[in-house]
């Protein structure tokens, strides 16, 4: 098997010649690609080195970048694909990146509020959507594998694990807990969780868009309480596994884990 490798000062990387880089993001100056590009004759003067660029648009991440040659040659460019979404008109896949990689991260983003929560909005249906169909395979699984009998409600019976934790570390309180319920299929999977919290993350980033905006802080705010409070929990720490295991034991979603 052929490798390539990349050097710098720093590390050496190797690069599998089978492995494709055709579709990733990298980061280069305006500069390094105006230079590249007048490597390359105009197409319609022909000469070499006339070609300067220019910002027209910026939207986020997102670049619309206009080459103009001096005989009056012009062309232009976007540093990123259109989002495929029904709903994300001028909206881009770059910028959807950003918004995953910031929430992954826990930054919030203190600027181009409106720009930001259309973002934040449809990454979260597809999180839900995604995690929907997930669980509902792993039910599925499960109840194909289950050794139970169906009961009087013609509901699958099976056996499944519950467990919670929460970050400890010496000095620290967790301000957040997780709890989940898990199949005994072969593999297990996850049929549900419970996040629980003594912190609203939603309100302390709109602390970031008061200092900005008074007005849309208020707004948002109330959007926010009106569409629901992070904090779910006001016990201790160390409390949150013991009432996540209770919200997993007394979830509608068993009695509705596999009908057949």
């Amino acid at each position: 098997m052929s490798m390539h490798y990349w050097h710098n000062q720093d590390v050496t990387i190797p690069i599998e010649a089978t492995e494709s880089y055709n579709n990733v993001n990298l980061i280069v100056g305006l500069q390094i690609l105006t230079d590249l590009v007048n490597h390359f004759s105009c197409p319609s003067c022909h000469r070499i080195g006339k070609i300067s660029s220019k910002v027209t648009q910026r939207r986020g991440l997102l670049y619309h970048i206009a080459f103009s040659c001096e005989c009056s040659f012009e062309t232009s460019m976007c540093n990123s694909s259109p989002l495929h979404n029904p709903a994300s008109s001028r909206m881009d896949e770059l910028n959807m990146l950003a918004c995953i990689a910031a929430n992954v991260g826990g930054i919030k983003r203190r600027v181009q509020i409106e720009h930001w929560n259309k973002y934040q909005s449809i990454y979260a249906k597809s999180l839900v959507t995604t995690t929907e169909k997930s669980l509902a395979a792993a039910a599925e699984e499960a109840a194909d594998q289950a050794q139970a009998p169906f009961d009087e409600e013609g509901v699958t019976n099976v056996t499944v694990t519950i467990d919670g934790s929460w970050l400890t570390r010496r000095g620290h309180s967790s301000l957040h807990g997780l709890a989940t319920c898990c199949s005994t299929a072969d593999p297990p999977k996850v049929l549900d969780y419970q996040v629980l919290s003594r912190h609203c993350s939603t309100c302390s980033g709109l602390l970031g868009v008061k200092e900005f905006d008074k007005d849309t802080y208020q707004r948002l705010l109330i959007e926010h309480l009106e569409s629901g409070y992070d904090a779910n929990h006001t016990g201790s720490s160390a409390g949150m596994e013991a009432a996540g295991k209770n919200l997993c034991c007394t979830l509608d979603y068993f009695r509705e884990l596999q009908r057949k």
